[in-house]
């Protein structure tokens, strides 16, 4: 087995467990999906999702900041809005996800 390093994250506790539970239901550990969303961002060289400003589909959106200029407050309303649309199954599988991760290590 390789060798591996700690690293420490800060959460708010409810967000950890909705976290937890939302992984859990993938199949996949706390630790496991940080592993993933850390290996995809040094893969891509880039976060692994996109953020989105301006119109989409008909609705206004939010112009987000670069997220190292957030405020803990707009940082935790996102975080919140995310929540909001994980708990109105407003997601998508995880062999969606992968599909979408194989179709971008193809192009």
């Amino acid at each position: 087995m390789a060798a591996t390093a700690t690293v420490q994250v800060r959460m708010d506790p409810e967000l950890k467990k909705a976290a937890e539970n939302m992984f859990s239901s993938m199949g996949l550990s706390m630790s496991a999906a940080i592993n993933l969303f850390v290996r995809q961002s040094v893969i891509q060289g880039k976060l692994p999702f996109e953020i989105i400003s301006g119109e989409s589909s008909g609705k206004k959106n939010e112009t987000f900041k670069v997220l190292e200029e957030m405020s803990a407050e707009e940082f935790d309303e996102l975080m919140l809005n995310g929540l909001k649309q994980a708990e109105a199954n407003e997601t998508y599988s995880l062999d969606e996800v992968f599909e979408d991760l194989k179709k971008g290590l193809r192009a």
